[in-house]
């Protein structure tokens, strides 16, 4: 019996990345010679999901508005209102079921068991799962490995209040039995978890079926942490990136031919910079310049006003009121001021010689 690797991820639905095929055309990693190759195991139009949506809580929401007597009151789209609701993380879900990797995909025998697995295995989901309300369904053959993308909404019952079933993941698995479990791959994830009962449960489902095809599940501990289905698209995306040789090749050309566009504009802005930083350079000499001349300019001005102080007492009366016209009352009292020190400088300078004489 061949032994064969199995994961099981979910997060956020992506109905447009699953079901539309121009959509896939524009993904590098997409094998668009395979796109019709894709097995649509429930078609719906990607385009129209909150009517596809409400359809399940139809009834619901006809009983839940029929009670209400204000208009107000009344839900005219659960989709919408799902939408606006910030403990509800999104109003469907998805779960994406692989079995195998690249390697395992290259044998067309084994292939050709793994799709069929898949296949058989949608139909046990639909048939046990009751409460998770499949959108949409599809298994694509147009990436590297085959794996089975199940779009649900968590049909849970809910409470006295408002309608009468609800989206809730966690209710919705509760509601079908399963218990908080440990996860049996991922050995960082210690905490029991209500997922993790059902994953565990689901996988043995596919588990079973793979044994009929002489397929053996092999468990690898997988010690990283689980990441949405878009980053993990994204990420093998950019694998296999990595190993096209030619879209390295482009890529390396396209980065050169942008900095040999981008190297005008580059010289440009730098002689911009250098002509800017001389222009303040410039400007702070000058300004330099200026604090120089201005405090020598005070200087002189302090020495006029030291010579008008001596000489004032020498000046004639008429000068001394053009002085005060003038020198504002401020200026002059500033001036009297400097003439009392002087006068008490060389008053003190005086005594000073008349010590050293005696």
């Amino acid at each position: 019996m061949n032994r064969i690797s199995c994961s099981c991820t979910w997060g956020k639905g992506n109905l447009n990345h699953n079901l539309n095929k121009n959509s896939r055309v524009n993904q590098s990693h997409i094998d668009k010679n395979k796109i019709d190759d894709n097995i649509i195991l429930k078609d719906i139009n990607y385009k129209n999901i909150e009517a596809e949506f409400n359809k399940i809580f139809e009834d619901d929401i006809v009983n839940y508005n029929a009670k209400q007597k204000r208009k107000d009151r009344q839900i005219k789209s659960y989709y919408q209102k799902c939408l606006n609701d910030k403990k509800i993380k999104s109003p469907f879900r998805e779960v994406i079921y692989q079995v195998g990797n690249r390697e395992d995909a290259q044998d067309s025998v084994k292939k050709e068991k793994m799709i069929r697995s898949l296949t058989k295995f949608y139909f046990e989901f639909e048939k046990n799962y009751p409460q998770l309300k499949i959108l949409g369904a599809v298994i694509h053959l147009d990436e590297a490995t085959p794996h089975l993308h199940i779009d649900i909404v968590p049909y849970a019952n809910g409470g006295k209040n408002g309608l009468k079933h609800k989206v809730s993941f966690e209710k919705a698995i509760e509601q079908m039995g399963f218990e908080p479990e440990e996860s049996k791959i991922n050995k960082s994830s210690k905490k029991p978890l209500l997922f993790n009962g059902f994953r565990n449960h689901s996988m043995k489902l596919l588990e079973n079926i793979l044994n009929n095809e002489a397929l053996e599940r092999e468990i690898k501990h997988n010690t990283k942490k689980h990441i949405e289905p878009a980053e993990y698209r994204e990420k093998m995306a950019i694998e296999d990136l990595k190993k096209d040789k030619e879209i390295q090749k482009k890529a390396e050309k396209d980065v050169i031919e942008n900095i040999l566009d981008d190297m005008p504009t580059l010289e440009k802005e730098n002689r911009i910079i250098k002509e800017q930083n001389i222009a303040i350079n410039t400007l702070y000499d000058e300004n330099e310049i200026l604090k120089q001349e201005n405090y020598e300019l005070k200087q002189k001005n302090n020495l006029f006003k030291r010579f008008i102080v001596k000489c004032i007492d020498f000046l004639p009366d008429s000068l001394i009121e053009f002085l005060k016209k003038v020198f504002s009352e401020e200026d002059r009292e500033e001036m009297n001021e400097m003439y009392d020190n002087l006068q008490k400088s060389s008053y003190s300078n005086s005594s000073e010689i008349e010590q050293e004489n005696e």
